[in-house]
């Protein structure tokens, strides 16, 4: 479930799926041969509404498939506001995947 209050403008809400602890073996490149360590990597991200000043709260509900590879341990879903013109984040909020 997301959720948006506040608001002194309208904005777009995105809904991202991400994973820590992984990592890459590099076997070509500048850094052949090392193990890189990423973090928050981004598995999706999708635009799930609009959500406009109001006194009403803007609010949606979301089934998530997650990647079969994925260890859910490592899985955070995160959403947030951005505005249309300038793109600002103006709104932002994690939570694990249980």
């Amino acid at each position: 479930r997301v959720r948006v209050e506040g608001l002194s403008e309208p904005a777009d809400v995105f809904l991202a799926v991400t994973e820590a602890n992984l990592s890459t073996q590099v076997e070509r490149g500048e850094n052949r041969g090392r193990r890189l360590e990423h973090s928050a990597v981004v598995h999706s991200l999708e635009r799930i509404g609009v959500a406009a000043p109001r006194a009403e709260p803007w609010a949606t509900n979301r089934l998530l498939v997650l990647p079969a590879s994925a260890v859910v341990g490592n899985l955070q879903v995160v959403a947030f506001a951005q505005t249309g013109g300038a793109r600002h984040i103006i709104a932002s909020a994690a939570a694990p995947v249980r």
